[in-house]
């Protein structure tokens, strides 16, 4: 049975990770850092590894910029987790104000911005990845998408964290 610690708020956030399976080798990719990288700091500082966090929202990566400026094992890429590489349209919240977007359009609203969308597998590869040790997905109504492009191309990470947003209709897979 593997030793499950709490990273974070459960409530909000945090997971219960198998830490035996993450070290200071890990290789950890984050998506969806929003206003928020608490959960990316605590991986870091728990095991002593490099994160990989990717947010396309533009206010997510003026957040980060500061927030993470004094730790050099994040590594931030303002690009969306996708099942391909390409340009994705995003959606407005339903909420104004509120960070996260939608590459689904969750909530029937306008698109607000355009961003790279790219594949787990393809990141991989331009990073030099053959292994990917934790990957935690947060993407408003994006997780299907993700996961499925991830499986496809043979990425099968030891843990996987993920925040459905909402059960997304089959057509919009």
């Amino acid at each position: 049975m593997a030793d499950l610690q709490q990273i974070g708020d459960l409530a909000y956030g945090g997971y219960l990770l198998p830490a035996d399976s993450l070290s200071a080798s890990s290789t950890c990719y984050l998506a969806g850092t929003g206003t928020d990288i608490s959960f990316d700091l605590l991986v870091i500082a728990r095991f002593g590894c490099e994160v990989h966090a990717f947010d396309p929202v533009p206010a997510a990566a003026d957040y980060v910029r500061g927030a993470a400026a004094h730790e050099p094992r994040l590594h931030f890429s303002p690009v969306a987790l996708w099942r391909t590489d390409e340009e994705l349209a995003f959606h407005a919240p339903r909420t104004e104000g509120f960070v996260s977007h939608s590459a689904v359009d969750m909530h029937g609203t306008p698109v607000a911005f355009r961003a790279q969308g790219r594949s787990v597998a393809s990141l991989m590869r331009e990073r030099g990845h053959t292994q990917l040790d934790l990957l935690k997905i947060s993407a408003e109504g994006s997780e299907h998408a993700i996961i499925e492009g991830a499986l496809a191309d043979g990425i099968h990470p030891r843990v996987l964290c993920v925040e459905f947003a909402q059960p997304a209709p089959r057509q919009q897979r």
